[in-house]
């Protein structure tokens, strides 16, 4: 009962810390390969399978969005546009834009 006891004590004595912001959350997209598979799969989703001609897909961070953006294999000279590319949020994995194939 005494152990019992001091254990309730205990609990009630150590600070909540998510109640402070003080989470430490891991992020929903922590790395570039993981960027690419969720914006991959969600430009098939949206273009078609079509847009596997543009892989290798490349993602680049800038504070908490990645950028994953297409390659361009035209290399011709009457090219015009640019590939897809899509903007997600690392912290929560979110669909910020998204830039369609323009060729």
């Amino acid at each position: 009962m005494r152990l019992l006891l001091a254990l309730l004590v205990a609990s009630l004595l150590v600070p909540d810390v998510t109640s402070q912001g003080q989470t430490n959350q891991v992020p929903k997209v922590p790395d570039a390969e993981t960027a690419v598979r969720i914006a991959e799969a969600m430009l098939i989703q949206k273009f078609g399978k079509n847009i596997k001609s543009e892989r290798p897909f490349t993602a680049s961070l800038t504070e908490d969005t990645w950028l994953v953006t297409g390659s361009d294999h035209c290399g011709a000279p009457h090219c015009f546009g640019a590939p897809a590319a899509v903007k997600l949020s690392k912290q929560d994995g979110h669909v910020i834009a998204v830039y369609g194939p323009q060729k």
